[in-house]
């Protein structure tokens, strides 16, 4: 990935912008750096500081530093979104991200909806992905268009309904019928996967769609696009893709923010919605803020209360011991593996 020298003029001027701006907005409303990333990092935080008239001013300055005219949308937010899709594309354009026109370009782009891949055929993007040439064989099984789900679904059936109407509020889900569903679909194309759940720490579940068994679903998406299995080897590198929708669009997100922070060091890795940001040096308190109000700034919907930081953390199963420089699975996964 281009960031610093390796960016053109017109690229790292805006680049060199936004991080003048953000650090323009932390100055104004962040008094002691420190005190404010300790805080977040030992979970004191339950909400984010920044949010209201203060991102919203940011914004403002964003949109101006874009060009766009006094009444433009480019910061409109698209339906059951969260990000500002079209400030962020114009932006990863500027800044010469060769996946920019994912975001808002053709019919099937993030503002307008994307296939998730079944029995579609997925483009393969060489500026990002190695092409992929092997498959996993997956379960073959009957095909079942209408499965039970699993045991742990349905001991936790009251914790996975409040889970669905929190994310019907949201504009992510919908509740409909069977009848429904045949008048909008083919009969082919109606699937219901068996459901499991997995229980989080705190008391909530964790909804599991079996896409395999059955349904074949993914059976039916076809990858061509190699992706990067994380492993050990991988934590020394910055922003990691899987090939979900929703990793290409952090992805894209996570390759802005870099570029914006010009040459400052700093690792930063992705694992669909888990992140591990490094941050060190002089001036670590600061560049981290700038990674997260940039982030905010575009619409990452941050859980401020899973916020973690200390030498020692768990991250995808495996644990990252930075006092002793060693990596290894955490306990949780090494029991599990057992």
């Amino acid at each position: 990935m281009d960031r610093g020298h390796r960016l053109g003029p017109e690229a790292t001027a805006l680049a060199q912008s936004m991080y003048r701006m953000v650090t323009r907005f932390i100055a104004e409303h962040v008094p002691d750096q420190k005190h404010l990333c300790l805080s977040l990092l030992s979970g004191k935080l339950e909400a984010s500081p920044f949010a209201g008239d203060k991102i919203q001013g940011l914004r403002a300055s964003w949109a101006e530093l874009l060009g766009a005219e006094q009444g433009s949308d480019v910061l409109e937010i698209p339906e059951a979104q969260p990000f500002l899709l079209k400030a962020l594309s114009k932006t990863a354009e500027r800044l010469c991200d060769p996946d920019w026109e994912i975001l808002t370009e053709g019919a099937d782009c993030f503002c307008t909806g994307v296939p998730l891949g079944f029995k579609v055929d997925l483009p393969h993007l060489p500026q990002v992905y190695e092409r992929k040439s092997q498959w996993r064989k997956l379960d073959e099984s009957e095909l079942e268009l209408d499965r039970v789900n699993y045991k742990s679904a349905e001991m936790s059936s009251a914790e996975l309904l409040e889970k669905f109407r929190a994310e019907e509020k949201l504009g992510r889900m919908k509740p409909t019928t069977m009848g429904a569903l045949r008048a909008e679909y083919e009969e082919d194309m109606i699937r219901v996967a068996s459901m499991g759940a997995i229980a989080k720490p705190d008391g909530s579940v964790r909804p599991l769609h079996d896409g395999t068994h059955g349904v074949q679903v993914n059976n039916h998406i076809h990858l061509v696009n190699q992706l990067a299995v994380p492993g050990p080897a991988e934590m020394a590198f910055s922003v990691r893709q899987s090939g979900a929708m929703l990793e290409v669009l952090y992805g894209i997100i996570g390759r802005v923010v870099a570029r914006c922070l010009l040459q400052h060091a700093f690792f930063h890795f992705a694992y669909v919605d888990d992140v591990h940001p490094t941050f060190y040096g002089r001036r670590m308190y600061t560049n981290f803020l700038v990674w997260l109000i940039l982030q905010e700034m575009i619409g990452v919907p941050f859980a401020y209360h899973k916020f973690k930081g200390k030498t020692l953390v768990a991250f995808i199963g495996y644990e990252l011991d930075y006092g002793s420089k060693l990596i290894g699975l955490s306990e949780a996964r090494g029991t599990w593996v057992k």
